[in-house]
């Protein structure tokens, strides 16, 4: 047990890298565990102790003992986190409208081992409050809505592999291209998936994907839905390098484009500057839009309501990455008719 020990002290400071106390204390706080989860939880640690108890295979290395301990330590605390979600109630503003939204989150265990937060929006306060106060009935569903998300979550990290060995080496070919096209500032490729046809592969260069990867984990609201990531080796110049492969949400781009020029052919009419150029600046909240949004409120009140999926989204992107490039190739409806942002 002592190189598994060993390896405890590298993954997410197990205290004194003691694997088997890890297993076997689950320090719930209460007997009401969701039924369904801690089956799961039972099934994954019988699974973990049996590895720990098997003899190590002649040729393992230590980088694949740590990647097998790895994944069963994040499986398990994922899994110990849902069985007693912590909900806790926030309140945010948004900017534009100055409309305060009464929000339910829960905590989910990132790739890193940090946690981070998946919630659902139970409504405008000044419409949910009644005396003052929320509804427990509207409390009660929206943690069983975040229930069923984390739960999905979970079963798509944890969903086998999509990638086929020929669809492998088909992207393995493709990346051989990606090499030469990274000096020219393209950070990624899309490939459909040919198993699922709701889902596409985004490939590039792993600093690239780091880069809006975590992100896009923690808010599947307003990005697509992350179902699993892995990487594609090749050989460049002798030296082994990767590159990330990354299995998304597929997203409705045509509708979403066709949308934004509705917009932006109206913005025209009225003889303002292209829709575009006010995505740049919507940052700093100018309130030189406010005229060609009464008017349109007023002329066309279901144009409306599609600039403002667009005027909403973009407002929450940047309150998450300040100065991200957005452009009007980058958003996308899902199944639900959310509109996502599909890139940084």
């Amino acid at each position: 047990m002592d190189i598994y020990n060993n390896m405890g002290k590298r993954i997410f400071d197990i205290e004194n890298g003691d694997i088997l106390s890890f297993l076997n204390n689950d320090n719930f706080k209460t007997t009401n565990q969701i039924g369904y989860v801690l089956n799961e939880l039972l099934k994954v640690k019988k699974e973990f102790k049996d590895y720990l108890e098997s003899p190590i295979p002649e040729g393992t290395t230590n980088f694949e003992i740590y990647k097998t301990i790895r994944y069963y330590i994040l499986k398990i605390s994922r899994l110990r986190s849902m069985c007693e979600p912590n909900f806790e109630i926030r309140e945010n503003i948004h900017t534009p409208s100055g409309v305060k939204y009464v929000v339910l989150r829960t905590p989910w265990i990132d790739d890193n081992g940090d946690k981070v937060r998946i919630s659902t929006n139970l409504g405008p306060e000044n419409k949910i409050k009644i005396n003052g106060k929320i509804p427990e009935s509207l409390i009660r569903e929206g943690k069983e809505t975040l229930i069923r998300k984390i739960w999905k979550q979970y079963l798509n990290v944890y969903s086998k592999n999509d990638i086929t060995e020929s669809q492998l080496k088909e992207l393995k070919t493709k990346s051989k291209d990606l090499i030469g096209k990274e000096t020219n500032n393209i950070e990624h490729e899309i490939f459909p998936s040919k198993r699922f046809p709701d889902r596409v592969y985004k490939v590039g260069p792993p600093r690239r994907v780091d880069a809006w990867y975590y992100l896009f984990v923690s808010r599947p609201d307003l990005f697509p839905i992350v179902y699993k990531k892995g990487y594609i080796p090749y050989n460049f110049n002798g030296e082994e390098l990767y590159y990330y492969y990354v299995l998304l949400e597929k997203l409705d781009t045509k509708k979403a484009l066709m949308h934004y020029d509705m917009v932006d052919a109206y913005f025209r009419k009225n003889k303002f500057p292209r829709f575009e150029m006010w995505i740049i600046g919507i940052e700093d909240g100018d309130e030189n839009l406010r005229p060609i949004m009464t008017k349109m409120y007023k002329e066309d009140p279901k144009l409306f309501e599609i600039f403002e999926r667009f005027y909403i989204l973009i407002d929450q992107v940047y309150e998450l990455k300040p100065g991200a490039d957005l452009h009007k190739y980058q958003f996308g409806y899902d199944k639900l008719g959310n509109l996502k942002c599909l890139d940084l």
